[in-house]
């Protein structure tokens, strides 16, 4: 009975320790947290919602959209990026916002030469090949002299379809989009890939795997299926090398404001093959990003919060820019590093806690869910 009493008396020892712990982080929380801050509604100054959306059309979109994507490649480390860095900053300029650049470096893929020959080394007219992304650190590139091989055709990349072939040294050309890990293991030297008109989702296909493979990939371009039983020499040189890339970041000052909205977008593309990324689907929030600028810009009422448009690239290197412009948050010679006009805000040993909210959609997969038959009001069924 004693020892039963000793027990409960320390049991209710313990829960009045941690109740009074309990409470002293409670009370230590609730003054160390920041208060969050909410802006009164503004009744005088609500804005113009009728007019922001009459100033954003689908020609407007159109004309970034095809500006965006009018090179092969919007990749990191390409022309047509640097292309639609100018476009963007331009864009920016002309609706009123000081534009910086945040220059950074990322690792890509660059293509050095690329050709197919037949086995003469003849041209072979109206083909083109292009070397697709590396299985791990190992890029397309060939031996010195090339790979020389006999293509011979397939169209789901099965064992039995090459039964009484023999692949080894030889090369295997399949449609986007169909495994190729069976024949590279049967011999060949190398795969070439054809677009046979049937959609694919590259998130769902192996195109490359998370292994230092030495087995090329090229995507061809033009009549394909006429290199079927014939002897081709391919050559290809892929490095990797550093590129720099920027972030664009325009700022619409609001005066005396100590708050900004910051509207975010990457603008650069990856694809499976490096060399043919216009992205017209991912330039889609870029275009988006640019149509919600010039409206705020144009937006007569009085901004309460400073407007900071962000167009990021490196989205497809971890992403970098995202991760680059997070970086000037910080001493302020980082942010003088980062972005050399940046404005250095003095908190006083305030509390600083992020408050970014990634709301987004994919232009492309939304409009095609926009098309499908919803039953969410539906009273019955």
């Amino acid at each position: 009975m004693r020892i039963v009493r000793k027990v409960a008396a320390n049991l209710l020892l313990a829960a009045v320790l941690a109740a009074v712990v309990g409470s002293a982080l409670w009370v230590f929380n609730r003054a160390a947290a920041p208060q969050e801050r909410v802006l009164p509604p503004d009744v005088k100054n609500r804005p113009d919602y009728s007019s922001i959306l009459s100033g954003i059309n689908e020609d407007g979109i159109l004309e970034d959209l095809n500006a965006l994507c009018s090179t092969p490649s919007r990749m990191c480390g390409s022309e047509g990026l640097e292309r639609a860095a100018m476009h963007i900053s331009s864009a920016l300029r002309s609706a009123g916002y000081q534009v910086l650049e945040q220059p950074f470096r990322v690792v890509v893929p660059r293509t050095r030469w690329v050709g197919i020959a037949d086995a003469e080394g003849g041209e072979l007219r109206g083909i083109s090949i292009y070397p697709m992304d590396p299985n791990w650190f190992r890029t397309a590139t060939t031996p010195p002299g090339g790979l020389r091989g006999v293509v011979h055709k397939g169209s789901l990349g099965l064992a039995r379809e090459f039964k009484d072939v023999n692949l080894d040294g030889n090369f295997v050309m399949l449609p986007i989009g169909e495994s190729w890990s069976t024949v590279a293991g049967m011999g060949a030297s190398a795969i070439l890939f054809y677009d046979d008109g049937r959609p694919t989702v590259a998130a769902r296909w192996g195109s490359s795997v998370n292994a230092s493979l030495n087995v090329p990939r090229f995507m061809v371009t033009g009549p394909a299926e006429s290199l079927a039983g014939r002897e081709v020499v391919i050559s290809c040189r892929v490095d990797f090398v550093e590129a720099r890339v920027s972030n664009i970041a325009a700022f619409l000052d609001a005066p005396g404001a100590d708050e900004a909205v910051v509207l975010s977008a990457y603008y650069d593309a990856e694809s499976y093959v490096p060399d043919l990324a216009p992205g017209a689907e991912q330039a889609g929030g870029a275009a988006v990003l640019l149509a919600a600028a010039r409206a705020m810009a144009a937006e007569k009422a009085p901004r309460r919060r400073t407007v900071v448009i962000l167009a990021t690239a490196g989205h497809a290197r971890a992403l970098a820019g995202a991760r680059q412009f997070m970086r000037a948050v910080g001493a302020k010679e980082q942010v003088q590093r980062c972005l050399p006009l940046a404005r250095h805000v003095d908190l006083q040993g305030s509390c600083v806690v992020p408050g970014l909210v990634d709301t987004h959609v994919h232009l492309v997969k939304t409009g095609l869910d926009a098309a499908k038959l919803h039953w969410d009001t539906a009273p019955s069924l």
